[in-house]
């Protein structure tokens, strides 16, 4: 039994519902779940060849989930209060944008480095400052509804200011994710950036769309006994997705797949493509440029020169006199 009621919930729209005895079950198994992928992410933050940046926000998200799914474990077996509830609310909310984040960076390295830089667009440097912004946002407008939720259950607070936080975070957050999506594509028809890549940004994306989207309708849904306030949805629509994503994040190697910089080497090749494609553009071809020793051919234009007939003098020739 709970100590707050299941009216003074249902004004919430609380992800998952109300805490009982048919989460302890699903709780437990994706509790396993986590506990067995993350010797993956200790092992990526381990090697140095494998060690980045990106990895920060997933190791967030999994300390996340893991007090969540012991919060919610406890929650299903044992009374609990408001405290309780407000915690499980903020990890449960705040866990999913641990996940957006990454991806933005993955999508604006796929283009950074494989785009020459002189070419490159400026705006994508700028996009990806704004999604991550959008992210914060959404992160704080989580928490400062989580926080006061415990006013507007005995009325010191307003609930609608409650729910508008909890409406803005949801709506944020499809919209940064959408952008991704659109960016995704966009920016790999326009610059050819690799299939892989761009099928990992767009696949991550569209599950975090999937989530973002259930986040929205079962905030809006004002019927408790609406099928999205079903712990059943709760656990395939944000819990199964999540896992998909977050696994999928630990799987790849990032630094080779999405790396932060590009080797001299590298950004030489990306821009003799570029210049090729440039000159192919303007009805030039483009002969690969050879290096020869001496006596050897150097290359079809002085092929080309030394098949023309060479003049001979002929000193048997005569000419008439005058």
């Amino acid at each position: 039994m709970s100590s707050v009621s299941d009216q003074d919930l249902s004004k919430f729209n609380f992800p998952g519902g109300f805490p009982s005895s048919r989460d302890l079950a699903p709780s437990i198994v994706f509790l396993l779940a986590y506990i067995a992928t993350t010797p993956i992410l200790v092992w990526r933050l381990w090697k140095k060849e494998y060690r980045t940046l990106c990895l920060i926000r997933p190791t967030l998200f999994l300390l996340a989930r893991y007090v969540m799914l012991v919060l919610r474990a406890y929650m299903s077996k044992h009374s609990y209060g408001e405290n309780e509830l407000i915690a499980e609310l903020v990890v449960v909310s705040t866990g999913t944008l641990f996940l957006v984040d990454p991806l933005t960076e993955l999508w604006k390295r796929n283009v950074t480095t494989a785009v020459a830089k002189d070419v490159a667009p400026k705006w994508v440097r700028r996009v990806s400052i704004i999604l991550s912004l959008g992210v914060l946002a959404a992160i704080g407008t989580s928490v400062a509804a989580a926080s006061q939720i415990s006013g507007a259950m005995d009325g010191s607070s307003s609930l609608s200011t409650v729910l508008t936080l909890r409406k803005a975070s949801a709506i944020v957050t499809v919209a940064v994710i959408v952008c991704i999506l659109i960016a995704a594509i966009l920016t790999h028809m326009s610059f050819g950036l690799a299939i892989r890549n761009t099928l990992f940004v767009v696949g991550c994306s569209l599950c975090l769309l999937v989530i973002s989207t259930y986040r929205v309708v079962q905030t809006y849904s004002t019927n408790p006994d609406s099928a999205v306030h079903k712990p059943v949805v709760f656990w395939i629509c944000q819990m199964v997705f999540e896992l998909i994503v977050f696994v999928s994040l630990i799987s790849i190697p990032i630094p080779a797949w999405f790396p932060s910089t590009r080797t001299p080497a590298e950004a030489e090749q990306i821009s003799q493509a570029e210049y090729g494609k440039s000159e192919a553009s303007n009805g030039m071809t483009m002969y690969p440029v050879q290096y020869h020793s001496a006596g050897q051919s150097r290359g079809p234009a002085q092929s080309q020169q030394q098949s023309y007939p060479q003049y001979q003098p002929n000193n048997n020739q005569t000419y008439p006199s005058r």
